[in-house]
């Protein structure tokens, strides 16, 4: 099992630089990424845990080019599908193609913010019964990151 480093460095007041160390790439030339968390150290120490244990679980550090679309795409390929019904599939994937990547599939992941999140969760909660909106918002935003 290799190890993974992270360093966290203050920039502006407030504001948190993340380094994470995931290894070398086939020439052997380090592989590193970059985030920024504002608010306090700790805050800042608590997101450094979230994506050391992420990669040491496997699962790749987010990218700043991955767009929410593609994130929801494999959040459906990799986690819904191997657990859920064929039918639940399917009505998740029309949940998500029809209201969420319709409005908010075109951003970053690493930009969506929170205010986006409630704008798209108070147009949910106007337009869809109130039982699928509560699942909708906490089940498949949530998990991004941006809560």
């Amino acid at each position: 099992m290799r190890t993974v480093k992270g360093s966290i460095r203050q920039g502006s007041p407030g504001s948190w630089e993340l380094t994470v160390d995931i290894g070398r790439d086939a020439l052997g030339k380090r592989r590193r990424r970059h985030a920024t968390v504002r608010g306090t150290k700790a805050a800042a120490q608590s997101r450094l845990r979230e994506f050391l244990s992420a990669i040491d679980r496997g699962m790749e550090f987010p990218h700043g080019r991955l767009l929410m679309r593609d994130w929801l795409d494999r959040w459906l390929r990799e986690e819904v599908a191997p657990h859920r019904r064929q039918r639940s599939k399917e009505g998740y994937t029309s949940l998500v193609e029809r209201h969420i990547v319709s409005y908010i599939g075109h951003i970053e992941l690493s930009r969506l913010g929170l205010m986006r999140v409630q704008v798209l969760e108070s147009k949910l909660v106007a337009t869809m019964a109130p039982r699928l909106s509560n699942w909708c918002i906490p089940y498949c935003l949530a998990r991004s990151g941006t809560s």
